[in-house]
C-alpha cells in the first residue's frame, strides 16, 4: 500500500474525471463515456502509483469493483437473449415491458423466458439454426411492417447489451481505483467536519456523500457503503437510530444512482428504456419521486420530523458493541 493521496490530489483526479464524461457527454453529445472514464482512470492511477501505490494492488481495487457488478452485466446478457427471442417469436412487447421492470427480482426465471421465446420462434417459422444464433447474438430486425413499429419491433440480443456492459466495466476501472486507494475516504473527512455538530448538517453532508460517491465511483454499491460506513457512528452520537441513517442512504443513495449515465444503475436503465436521462426525451425531470426524496431527507433532518433517537440505555449498547469491535481488531492485528 502506498501513503494517503493528499487532498489536493484527490480533488484533481475527480475534477479530471468530471472534465473528460462532461466534455464526451456534454460537449461532443455523442454519449459515449468509455474513453472517458478509461482516460480519467488511467490518470488516477498515475497519480496513485507517484504516491507509492502498488499497480497489482489497484489491479485487485478494480477486479473487486467489477465483481460488485458482474450480476448487473449478467442479467443485462440475459435480457439481451429475452428480446431477441421474445420479439421474433411473436411475445406480446407489453408483457415485456412489465418483466423488464421486474427483472431485478426475476432473474432465478430469465432463461426460462429465453428458452420460451425460442420455442415461439419455431412456431413463426424460423427453423433454420444459424438463424436462432444470429437472433439471439445480434438480436432482431422486424420487415415488412409499419415504419413506426420497426424501432418497437426490432432490437434484443446479446451484442446489443455489450455497449451497456463495456461502459459498467469502464466505469469500475475508475471505481476500483479511487476505491481502494482511498479517494473517497478524504473526501469523507473533510464532510464530517462540515456535517459535525447538527442534525441538519449531518443528514445533508450524507445525501450530499451518497450523490457524490453515486457520480464519482459509478455504483450504488459504494454510494450506499461508503456514506454508510462514514456516518454511522456520527448518528449514533446524535442518538439517532440507525434507521435515519438508512432512509437517508436510500433517498440519496439507491434512487439517485440512474440519473448519471455512467454509472451502472443509470446504463442499465439507459438500455432498458431506450431513452437518455438528461436532454431532448431524457427521463430524469419526470423521475420526480428520485430528485424529491433527497431534498424531503433533508427537510427532515433540519426539521426533526420522524427522526427517531435512541434511548440512553440503546446509546449505552451501541457504545459497547464499539468498544467490542475495537477489541476484536487489536486481537486480529496481534494474531
Amino acid at each position: 500500500m502506498g501513503k494517503k493521496i493528499p487532498m489536493w490530489q484527490c480533488l484533481v483526479i475527480i475534477l479530471v474525471m468530471l472534465a473528460f464524461l462532461l466534455w464526451e457527454i456534454v460537449v461532443c453529445q455523442d454519449g459515449e463515456g468509455h474513453l472517458a472514464l478509461i482516460r480519467a482512470a488511467i490518470f488516477a492511477a498515475i497519480i496513485a502509483v507517484a504516491n507509492g501505490w502498488k499497480w497489482t494492488f489497484l489491479e485487485q481495487g478494480i477486479i473487486a469493483a467489477i465483481s460488485r457488478s458482474m450480476q448487473a452485466m449478467l442479467i443485462l446478457m440475459m435480457v439481451g437473449l429475452l428480446i431477441g427471442s421474445w420479439i421474433p417469436g411473436g411475445v406480446i412487447p407489453s408483457i415485456f415491458d412489465h418483466i423488464r421492470h421486474m427483472v431485478w427480482t426475476t432473474g432465478p426465471s430469465l432463461m426460462g423466458g429465453v428458452i420460451l421465446g425460442v420455442i415461439c420462434m419455431a412456431f413463426q417459422g424460423i427453423v433454420d439454426p444459424k438463424a436462432y444464433m444470429l437472433t439471439l447474438n445480434y438480436g432482431f430486425v422486424s420487415e415488412n411492417v409499419n415504419p413506426d413499429l420497426v424501432e418497437l419491433l426490432s432490437g434484443g440480443g446479446m451484442q446489443n447489451m455489450m455497449w451497456t456492459i463495456f461502459l459498467i466495466m469502464c466505469a469500475m476501472v475508475f471505481g476500483g481505483i479511487v476505491d481502494c486507494t482511498g479517494v473517497m475516504c478524504s473526501f469523507a473527512g473533510v464532510l464530517m467536519k462540515v456535517a459535525r455538530g447538527t442534525r441538519g448538517g449531518l443528514v445533508c453532508m450524507t445525501i450530499f456523500s451518497c450523490i457524490f460517491v453515486n457520480a464519482v465511483c459509478c455504483d450504488q454499491y459504494l454510494a450506499i457503503i461508503l456514506p454508510g460506513r462514514m456516518f454511522k457512528e456520527s448518528f449514533e452520537d446524535m442518538r439517532l437510530k440507525p434507521k435515519n441513517l438508512s432512509r437517508c442512504l436510500e433517498d440519496a443513495g439507491t434512487i439517485t444512482s440512474q440519473f448519471f449515465p455512467w454509472n451502472t444503475c443509470g446504463a442499465t436503465m439507459r438500455t432498458f428504456l431506450g431513452v437518455n436521462q438528461w436532454g431532448a426525451g431524457g427521463y430524469a425531470p419526470y423521475a420526480i419521486l428520485n430528485w424529491l426524496n433527497p431534498l424531503i431527507s433533508i427537510f427532515y433532518g433540519f426539521t426533526g420530523i420522524s427522526m427517531e433517537k435512541m434511548t440512553e440505555e440503546e446509546y449505552q449498547k451501541v457504545l459497547e458493541e464499539r468498544e467490542a469491535e475495537k477489541l476484536a481488531a487489536l486481537k486480529a492485528l496481534e494474531a
